[in-house]
């Protein structure tokens, strides 16, 4: 049951990749150019607002491999959770398993700064990385009740197959 829930977290986080993770207002003038603010003296009527999305995938250029860390933060579980249910070695499962939370911090952080708009003016966090938070908090519940669960004995609870127990 578990590995099931920690699965969709994963595909929640996956999909929130995919969405805006924060919005920015800004201004259309009557030429269609995007301008931050109405200019002095100009006409307001003429100038139209909009919310324009950021995604995550923004932030990615593959000629700096250090920007790969963005969609790591949101990718991250699937393959982890895949590799964990073949893998067979019970002490290669259990490191992952203790490496899980590691990513998780690492995942929320990465996504808060992306999406922490403090920098940038008339901008707003978006609704991808609200999805994102509750993917990672949906995580985290499921690692803390396999830790409940090893911590009191109970080897049913914490079975690392994505099927669960057959």
């Amino acid at each position: 049951m578990n590995m099931r829930l920690k699965l969709s977290a994963g595909l929640i986080l996956g999909v929130a990749f995919l969405l805006p993770q924060y919005t920015c207002s800004a201004y259309r003038d009557p030429a269609g150019k995007i301008v931050p603010s109405i200019p002095a003296g100009a006409n307001a009527r003429q100038y139209f607002p909009f919310r324009k999305p950021h995604y995550a995938w923004e932030f990615v250029e593959f000629r700096d491999p250090a920007s790969l860390i963005v969609p790591a933060a949101f990718l991250w579980p699937i393959p982890l959770l895949v590799f964990s249910a073949t893998i067979r070695s019970q002490p290669a499962r259990w490191l992952l398993w203790l490496l899980e939370p590691f990513c998780l911090a690492g995942s929320v952080y990465v996504i808060g700064m992306v999406s922490d708009v403090a920098w940038v003016s008339g901008a707003h966090r978006a609704g991808g990385a609200y999805v994102a938070f509750a993917g990672a908090g949906i995580y985290g519940a499921a690692w803390l009740k396999e830790l409940w669960s090893r911590w009191h004995g109970s080897s049913a609870q914490h079975d690392t197959r994505i099927g669960g127990a057959a």
